[in-house]
């Protein structure tokens, strides 16, 4: 019987290695499927539109005999303006963590005037440089990649959807 007991969002081993080579390599092998997929959601997606998706397709994966790992990222509209105006925060020493809650009314003039000149453009760029990020040492892509590395006896399949093979392209 092939089962990934969908879906585990908060497994916490004490440190994100051990945490990722648990849900990789662990769970997987462990289940009895002889097929590991990876499914990068694109972007401009919600969390939540993202679970849902994780949630429906899951079972088709499962039923097929295919141990299913999402890749599920915060890439929605909004929450990737929030990563852009804290990227863009920092360098102007303001305080990354809540930022949204401390925008000045001249600085929503700013926010404004960079939005109507970036627009999806940005988002598309932060979205690469997100998935960019996680490929660094010690981060999520790298520890996969890792865990990936010591799977056994499985076959691995990739698919990204949209931005979802930026981040497939770092792994």
């Amino acid at each position: 019987v092939c089962s990934s007991d969908l879906i585990r969002r908060n497994v916490d081993l004490g440190d994100a290695a051990s945490t990722v080579d648990h849900v990789a390599r662990v769970l997987p092998q462990a289940s009895g499927c002889k097929h590991l997929v990876i499914y990068a959601h694109g972007g401009l997606n919600s969390e939540e539109d993202s679970l849902k998706r994780v949630a429906a397709m899951g079972p088709y994966f499962e039923k097929n005999g295919i141990y299913p790992l999402f890749l599920t990222w915060k890439s929605g509209p909004l929450e990737t303006i929030q990563d852009i105006l804290q990227d863009t925060a920092r360098p102007l020493g303001m305080p990354s963590q809540g930022i949204a809650d401390r925008l000045s009314d001249a600085w929503d003039r700013t926010v404004e005037v960079a939005a109507a000149n970036g627009g999806v453009k940005s988002m598309w760029r932060q979205m690469k440089e997100n998935a960019g990020l996680g490929a660094e040492t010690g981060r999520g892509l790298n520890l996969l990649a890792g865990a990936l590395k010591k799977l056994e006896g499985m076959q691995i399949h990739a698919i990204g959807h949209s931005a979802g093979s930026i981040v497939l392209a770092y792994l």
